[in-house]
């Protein structure tokens, strides 16, 4: 075998790891959103997803599959929103999500503070469900809250 041919040889063989990578990875992003919804207990709609773009457009909403950035240090970025309605009036709840996936777990990150969650097992993101809800019932149980202006963010967890 020629040299070039050892060079194509295992080119092939590194894009076919990074295509089971990229769907192994899409699949775990959509089963988490699924996850979310159902944990929310929210219309199918409530959940929005966002191209990651300077200035970020969030009236724009995409799906899931096409708001998946891949960033240069390996995480997967997802911007999201959450529509909360209340009779006529609602709110918007906007996050981040990163996700990696190691050699044994994927590691998510959510939020400004990227807490961060190892996750094992597949449907064992309760913890991170649990939290991102706490995150939004705490904001609106503070007695600081002011209700969003519309268009804009009510918060950003």
């Amino acid at each position: 075998m020629a040299k070039y041919d050892e060079l194509c040889t295992l080119y092939r063989a590194a894009a076919s790891r990074l295509q089971e990578y990229e769907t192994s990875c899409s699949t775990f992003i959509e089963n988490f959103f699924a996850g979310l919804t159902d944990f929310l207990q929210s219309p199918e709609n409530a959940l929005q997803f966002h191209l990651l773009t300077d200035p970020l457009n969030i009236e724009t909403a995409l799906p899931l599959a096409k708001a998946i950035n891949h960033s240069p240090d390996g995480f997967y970025d997802v911007i999201f929103s959450l529509n909360i309605h209340s009779g006529d009036e609602n709110d918007r709840i906007l996050a981040a999500a990163r996700f990696k996936k190691m050699k044994e777990y994927f590691i998510i990150r959510i939020g400004m503070s990227r807490k961060e969650f190892q996750i094992q097992e597949p449907n064992t993101q309760k913890d991170v469900y649990e939290y991102i809800f706490t995150a939004i019932k705490d904001y609106y149980q503070k007695d600081g809250f002011i209700k969003s202006l519309p268009a804009t963010i009510g918060f950003t967890i």
